[in-house]
């Protein structure tokens, strides 16, 4: 990750909160059901999330929610309390 995408990152997460660097996916994917179906999925509906930024409070705001299954990383903690989806814009696209 170049040093002006950290940049922007810091400047996004002081700003709204949080911020969540993401990059498309360039590699083929498949969602595995079972062993035998196996799906594939379009990747420009997929991104890879990267390093992630949040502001202590809504952290720890939304650590204190029920814990779920669903639950990969802070920032699908974040998004299940509802913080990122009433901030769109806290998602950064980085061009690869």
């Amino acid at each position: 990750m170049s040093l002006e995408t950290i940049s922007r990152c810091f400047d996004r997460a002081e700003q709204c909160g949080a911020a969540i660097p993401v990059i498309a996916l360039n590699e083929s994917i498949r969602f595995f059901e079972n062993e035998e179906k196996r799906v594939s999925v379009s990747m420009e509906k997929y991104r890879s999330v990267q390093t992630q930024l949040f502001n202590s409070e809504i952290l720890l705001r939304a650590y204190e929610q029920s814990y779920s299954k669903d639950f990969t990383d802070d920032a699908s903690v974040v998004e299940k309390s509802g913080y990122l989806s009433r901030r769109s814009k806290v998602m950064l696209k980085i061009s690869s």
